[in-house]
């Protein structure tokens, strides 16, 4: 089975000048984040020679061509995925028609599911551009280019739309600290109504296309706005952000008198009067989230929440800054990043980790994927005598230096953290008695292995160095090994894990993350 899944965003400033009408005239400029919310693709091999698709609707066809969800017909298409043992599924966080930019999400999600299926890898900016080519050329849809863009890029991301279709994009390279009380201050609830977008985007861009003097002015000065709100974030203002997005709201809603309603005015107007600073609803208008940014949460959620609204909580999509937040909390300075495929996707949004407190340098694997151990020891000329090794999926709330300090008397090459598992999170596979690893392996398990590899290992460079240069080795192998010459110790973690690797693994740390708060700087 394949599972592909993209983030789904909400609009910072700028929305609207994606639109190929003003763009190609004007270029457009949007900020946009990716957040922890998302669409999921699931592709497998169906048990008869069908093609099956589920969605909102179940579909069950023999052909591509017989395919009624457009696109997924065309993205079938354009791949080359013919079938016919095919089973696509599609799930998502938050319903359409809610202006988080599910349509492109879903189409991002969906084509990177299906070149996963043919073993092709696509950068980013292609990713984008096929999934813009199926909407808007194929399907003719009356949308701009920010949502598959975001989606295939994640982050908090600046993009230029150029007239000759080029798209310039930028991490918006915003203070930790700013970023941190951006995301925690910033609140979304759904309205209570969605909506198609279409009739009112299609009037934004007829009215475009015909250089409507009132429509061109309103899209230039949204650009106007969105460059301003970068500019504040980059600054650290959030109380002029915040202001902004009252100015941009108060003006979008001149663009199209679907934009807005007397249900969403009022509750708008409820929230100004209840400790937002500023806010706007989400999308092209006419239904969906309100967003405000506020600096009082616990007034606002309960007026919001005596209100009838559900708050849909959510955090940016940057799971490894968590994770590098985590660390700097726990008195961690330095990190070497080991990364394989779009690893300088990663380098360009961290960064050298200084708005992080942290000295981050990178360790790429090349051509070959090699694994963790493979990439830990092609990694060794950067780590010092001995270092932590963390899972890229995983979110470990221990005390790292508990652990650190346990392991410096031991004398040993390596040690693992083990956590007492049950099988409840995943499956067992350490025999943990005394203080004593008795047996692990990953693939032979026992009944009497009741704990589980907690994620978390501190090694010497020493273990590391009978591996050969460039080539893949799993740390399982490293632990194996250590454990047979009797060089490997352990320390018990009681605090549960988090990992990534799984929709139901991915919906827990989010939720824990939400709880917590504790990844601020």
């Amino acid at each position: 089975m394949i599972i592909a899944r993209s983030p789904l965003r909400i609009c910072l400033g700028g929305g609207g000048t994606d639109l190929p009408s003003y763009y190609r005239q004007h270029t457009g400029f949007v900020i946009s984040a990716a957040i922890s919310r998302y669409v999921y693709i699931t592709i497998n091999e169906a048990f008869r020679p069908r093609i099956i698709v589920k969605y909102s609707k179940f579909e069950d066809v023999d052909r591509v061509e017989d395919i009624q969800h457009p696109i997924i017909r065309e993205a079938l298409k354009l791949t080359g995925v013919t079938g016919p043992y095919l089973e696509i599924v599609s799930l998502s966080d938050i319903p359409a028609g809610t202006g988080m930019g599910s349509s492109g999400s879903f189409t991002t999600a969906l084509l990177c599911a299906l070149h996963t299926l043919k073993r092709e890898f696509l950068p980013p900016r292609e990713l984008a551009e096929q999934a813009c080519h199926i909407e808007l050329q194929l399907l003719n849809e009356p949308i701009g280019k920010q949502d598959q863009y975001i989606a295939a890029f994640g982050g908090v991301t600046c993009f230029e739309f150029l007239p000759d279709d080029r798209v310039v994009v930028e991490p918006l390279k915003v203070p930790a600290e700013t970023l941190a009380n951006l995301e925690d201050n910033l609140l979304l609830f759904f309205s209570g109504s969605s909506r198609n977008a279409s009739d009112i985007l299609r009037d934004q861009d007829s009215r475009t296309r015909q250089n409507n003097t009132e429509m061109l002015d309103n899209l230039h000065f949204t650009k106007k706005l969105g460059v301003e709100s970068r500019d504040a974030l980059l600054a650290g203002d959030l109380r002029s952000f915040a202001g902004l997005m009252n100015v941009h709201w108060q003006h979008k809603k001149k663009r199209s008198p679907g934009m807005s309603s007397n249900e969403i005015d009022k509750l708008y107007e409820l929230a100004m009067a209840n400790g937002a600073l500023g806010g706007k609803l989400i999308g092209a208008g006419g239904g969906g989230f309100l967003l405000f940014y506020t600096e009082e949460k616990t007034r606002l959620r309960a007026v919001m929440r005596g209100a009838g609204l559900r708050e849909v909580r959510m955090q940016f999509d940057f799971f490894v800054i968590h994770q590098l937040r985590l660390l700097q909390a726990n008195g961690v300075r330095r990190v070497v990043l080991c990364v394989g495929h779009l690893g300088e996707l990663v380098q360009r949004e961290i960064g050298d980790g200084s708005a992080l407190g942290l000295q981050i340098d990178y360790s790429f694997d090349g051509p070959v994927l090699l694994g963790t151990a493979g990439a830990i020891k092609n990694a060794l000329p950067k780590l010092g005598e001995s270092f932590f090794v963390m899972y890229g999926d995983s979110y470990l709330p221990c005390d790292y230096a508990a652990i650190a300090r346990n392991f410096e008397p031991a004398k040993v090459l390596g040690m693992m953290t083990v956590f007492r598992n049950e099988g409840k999170w995943d499956s067992s596979n350490v025999e943990f008695e005394a203080g004593k690893i008795v047996a692990y392996s990953k693939t032979e398990r026992n009944p009497r292995m009741r704990y589980i590899d907690y994620g978390l290992g501190v090694f010497r460079g020493r273990a590391f160095q009978r591996l050969e240069e460039g080539k893949h080795s799993d740390l399982a192998e490293i632990y194996a090994e250590l454990l047979a010459q009797n060089q490997l110790s352990a320390y018990e973690v009681k605090e549960r894990f988090y990992e990534i690797g799984s929709q139901e693994g991915l919906r827990e740390t989010a939720a824990f993350l939400a709880s917590q708060r504790v990844i601020q700087s």
